[in-house]
């Protein structure tokens, strides 16, 4: 072993003093440098605790809320009618519940139940972060700032290599879901594909295009910037909330599953799939219709659970509900046992 070399080899390694954190270590040398206290990743070449990846996600979480904020203002929907009391689908009426008011006229306002996640309007969630803002303020000794957008993002470095100070975990969990509200109230939130990323299993979306000549408010000139209607419809790029990998079209997006799918068989004979996931690994080789006589008839079986538990296991589904899960290498063992020549008997003469 060498004290120094020309290529590191990194390894994570165990160090008591690390206190739970991620090491990294040169199998070659005796050179270790830490991880990021959040993802893990390895930090070289400065003093910093956190990443860069880590910090521009944090930031985006405040970025994400103007810019979506600012591509399609509350006040363009309300004159268009956009937020309109709705008077269709309404199951609660004022024969149901004496605090509701009939039709559904009372939409608009907030359930105090739900907190600001069933907010109406976007400032009701905005308190949220305002209030973090000054929570910040008050720790570090500073009077409450009048922008809390430009403190949250300023300061966002310093809540990530003070977790336990700034309560990050806290935070981070309350900034997502406030921009998860707004996307709602403003009806841009990303529509969901029904194909798993073929990398991670993440959940696939689209989101809303903005137009052409749109500029984010925290990037534009304000002596210029002029709002506007921001969208043109669904972009056709898909991307992986998980992984962030991202396909030019959904077509690339089956292609890539499909391919993923070819090569489950041979790597991955104990993957568990759904109804619909094992008609898309064995296309082209059996039908929709053959596969679901298999599990009529009771030839292809859905896996149980766990022992001592006797229950089927399943996967449930974004509304609640649950689908079973059947053994990938079992469907392609009855496909085997299917696509075999029948033996014929030779007759002698």
């Amino acid at each position: 072993m060498t004290p120094t070399c020309d290529q590191h080899d990194w390894r994570v390694v165990v160090d008591p003093a690390a206190d739970g954190h991620t090491v990294w270590g040169c199998a070659t040398c005796t050179l270790t440098v830490p991880g990021c206290l959040h993802c893990g990743h390895r930090l070289e070449h400065t003093a910093l605790t956190v990443c860069d990846r880590c910090v521009t996600a944090g930031r985006r979480l405040v970025l994400d809320v103007l810019d979506d904020l600012d591509r399609f203002p509350y006040t363009v929907l309300e004159v268009t009618g956009l937020r309109s009391a709705r008077y269709d689908l309404v199951r609660t009426t004022s024969s149901d519940d004496d605090l509701r008011l009939p039709f559904g006229l009372d939409a608009h306002i907030a359930d105090p139940a739900a907190g600001f996640t069933g907010a109406k309007h976007p400032e009701t969630a905005l308190d949220v972060l305002r209030e973090w803002a000054n929570t910040w303020a008050d720790f570090r000794g500073e009077p409450h700032p009048h922008t809390w957008e430009t403190y949250l993002a300023d300061h966002t470095l310093w809540a990530l290599q003070n977790p336990n100070d700034s309560d990050w975990n806290q935070y981070q969990h309350e900034a997502r879901q406030v921009r998860t509200t707004v996307r709602r109230i403003l009806g841009i939130t990303p529509v969901p594909e029904g194909t798993p990323c073929p990398d991670c299993g993440g959940t696939t979306v689209r989101d809303w295009q903005p137009r052409a000549d749109h500029t984010p408010t925290h990037e534009a000139d304000p002596a210029t910037h002029r709002r506007g209607l921001p969208t043109e419809g669904l972009a056709d790029t898909v991307r992986c909330t998980r992984c962030h990998r991202s396909w030019d079209t959904t077509t690339d997006l089956h292609l890539t599953a499909l391919a993923a799918m070819e090569t489950l068989p041979g790597h991955r004979p104990w993957a568990l799939l759904t109804f619909a996931e094992l008609v898309l690994a064995l296309s082209g080789r059996v039908g929709r219709q053959t596969i679901a006589t298999w599990i009529h008839r009771g030839h292809l079986r859905p896996m149980q659970g766990p022992w001592p538990r006797s229950e089927k296991r399943v996967r449930r589904r974004r509304d609640g509900t649950t689908e079973r899960l059947y053994r990938l290498g079992d469907a392609f063992a009855l496909l085997a046992a299917a696509s075999a020549p029948a033996s014929t008997a030779i007759v002698q003469p």
